[in-house]
């Protein structure tokens, strides 16, 4: 039941990669159906084009939500998924670690890399008008690409293929299948929320980002998804409040202090059309 995260800039090949990978699975004869989830899909359900959704946060957050939904349904024994999309935010792909490891599944990123001047050219080359992006888009994702690290135990095993490297085949499958999955650990134990320790570092590091978000605004640089120039203090201290007692509210799945930077980034992603 392993999940395999892709990752990537736009038209960096990531399906191409995705559907190589699911025919190598299924030629090793073993037991397990291989899912290719692909946005696109879900995306042209939802009814708009690429460069509709990426063009609103709302809907970015529509298409994430019914991904991470789809991969917590098919992520069972007898399913081996793939999940072919940008999956950019470092917050998000640590939920869906999240998820992985709850149903003590094998996981791996896959990050297909390509430069700047050949994603735009191969967006220029797109035959669908709908999956093409405009170029004030395209820019703007490259500046919100969140890389992959392999030091970040949710983007780990992290294996990078780049755009004239054959896919690695057999070392993705052995990442998958023949490594025990990792055991559980502080980032997916109950964490006492009683803990006067946990309950400071956490008031203290969603303040920092805060902080950082104000100093960012004074810049104009940000990689958040989202329109910060539009965030006062008060919204974002709203926003924490509401991330910190989310956290209460969930002391089965309480977020690691490691983590706990990207995942409130995440949120605020998430839910700052709301202010």
């Amino acid at each position: 039941m392993p999940l395999i995260v892709i990752t990537g800039y736009p038209c960096s090949g990531k399906t191409k990669r995705s559907l190589e990978i699911k025919r190598y699975f299924e030629d090793q004869n073993i037991p397990n159906k291989i899912i290719h989830l692909n946005d696109n899909d879900v995306i042209k359900k939802a009814g708009f084009s690429k460069a509709e959704l990426y063009a609103s946060a709302q809907k970015e957050k529509e298409i994430r939500g019914k991904l991470k939904s789809e991969v917590t349904r098919l992520l069972n024994k007898d399913n081996i998924v793939i999940l072919d999309s940008m999956n950019y935010i470092k917050g998000y792909r640590y939920e869906l670690y999240c998820v992985s490891k709850q149903v003590k599944s094998t996981q791996c990123t896959v990050e297909v890399i390509i430069d700047e001047t050949r994603m735009k050219q191969f967006n220029r080359d797109q035959e669908d008008e709908g999956e093409k992006y405009d170029e004030d888009t395209l820019n703007a994702l490259v500046m919100r690409y969140e890389a992959p690290d392999h030091k970040n135990r949710w983007d780990s095993p992290l294996i990078t293929i780049q755009t004239n490297d054959s896919t690695p085949l057999e070392e993705i499958f052995n990442a998958v299948l023949n490594k025990k999955p990792p055991k559980s650990n502080k980032s997916t134990l109950y964490i006492p929320l009683s803990s006067n320790t946990y309950l400071f570092e956490l008031d203290k590091i969603t303040q920092t980002v805060i902080q950082e978000i104000l100093n960012k605004q004074e810049s104009t640089l940000t990689k958040l998804n989202c329109d910060i120039s539009k965030l006062t203090l008060p919204q974002l201290t709203r926003l924490k409040r509401q991330y910190i007692n989310l956290v209460k509210l969930n002391p089965t799945t309480s977020v690691d202090i490691d983590n706990v930077q990207a995942t409130f980034l995440q949120f605020i992603n998430s839910n700052s059309d709301k202010e």
